[in-house]
């Protein structure tokens, strides 16, 4: 495989990484703010607790996107492939934020206080696993974020090992020497 080659099928993974980038912030701003109540149920939600979400969520989100746009440009580049690295560590921490959120109230117990929030503003949403006793599931809405989120991370790690090996193949070519395993 050739540089340029290397390249162009980096750009295919770039474009899908374009695609769930804009979906996961349609996906948040629809559910943030338009009531698909069994889904959602965001009636309760202020208009400040909404913006301080979308805020939290949405700028870097859009700045990893300028990243993948740039990349469309500058993807063999030392300091892009550290950009782009850097968003996936992002995607990997949202997650984890996500997970430690969500699941040790389901896999251990709510506390009292985890109680009252999700009662308030989760208890009459759709779930996929059952609740019994404080242990509270995570609301679908919410699963598919996560899961979402891992496709990404999974997407962009795949991503990354092609810009790297089009990166190595670009070194080799104006260096002289040429690998053709990858």
């Amino acid at each position: 495989m050739t540089a340029l080659e290397a390249k162009q099928n980096a750009k295919k993974w770039i474009y899908i990484g374009f695609l769930l980038q804009f979906g996961i912030i349609l996906y948040w701003e629809l559910t943030q703010y338009v009531d698909f109540f069994p889904f959602n149920d965001v009636v309760g939600l202020s208009m400040q607790e909404n913006l301080a979400a979308s805020y939290a969520n949405d700028i870097p989100k859009l700045c990893i996107i300028l990243i993948l746009w740039l990349s469309l440009r500058w993807m063999t580049q030392p300091w892009y492939l550290f950009l782009y690295g850097s968003s996936l560590i992002y995607y990997i921490v949202f997650l984890g934020i996500q997970l430690t959120i969500w699941w040790p109230r389901y896999l251990f117990g709510a506390s009292p206080e985890e109680l009252k929030d999700y009662n308030e503003n989760f208890a009459r949403t759709i779930k996929i696993l059952p609740k019994f006793g404080n242990h509270v599931p995570v609301d679908l809405q919410h699963n598919i974020l996560q899961t979402w989120t891992l496709v990404i991370i999974i997407l962009m790690f795949l991503t990354l090992k092609k810009l790297f090996h089009a990166y190595k193949l670009e070194r080799q070519s104006q260096s002289g020497t040429v690998s053709t395993n990858g």
